[in-house]
């Protein structure tokens, strides 16, 4: 079965058993962990091929450095910045608690977002791109 967003849980009391789905979105997953450095973030990005698009707009903050802080207030960790024609570029690392690892370059630029996402875990690039969407909401 694809990755979902939903934890099924169940509450029992005298009077019986409820189910009942709970929303969890993926950066609540993401480790203190998740920093690495340039040489590190470099290496698995060149090792991994596969990667994902999706542009996001409009954001509900236009100033980078407040979606930079953002996303590393829910352990999306700043690895290296760079500007280029008018554009903000960022690379940016997480991790979830089951090693999962997400590489990050978000360009930002007239209010909206292009997210590149690689990792090995390409099942889990919807529910990454649904808390990014949502971080820079």
């Amino acid at each position: 079965a694809p990755p979902s967003d939903l934890i099924q849980a169940a509450v029992k009391t005298n009077i019986g058993v409820s189910f009942f789905n709970i929303p969890i979105r993926l950066h609540c997953l993401f480790t203190e962990t998740g920093r690495m450095e340039k040489s590190q973030y470099l290496s698995l990005w060149k090792s991994i091929q596969h990667e994902q698009f999706k542009v996001f707009s409009p954001l509900g903050k236009q100033d980078v450095v407040q979606n930079q802080q953002k996303l590393e207030a829910h352990n999306v960790f700043f690895v290296a910045s760079r500007k280029l024609e008018g554009q903000t570029i960022l690379y940016m690392s997480a991790v979830t608690h089951q090693n999962s690892v997400f590489l990050l370059e978000l360009v930002f630029s007239n209010n909206e977002c292009k997210l590149c996402c690689k990792t090995q875990s390409f099942a889990l690039i919807p529910l990454l791109e649904q808390s990014i969407e949502f971080l820079l909401s």
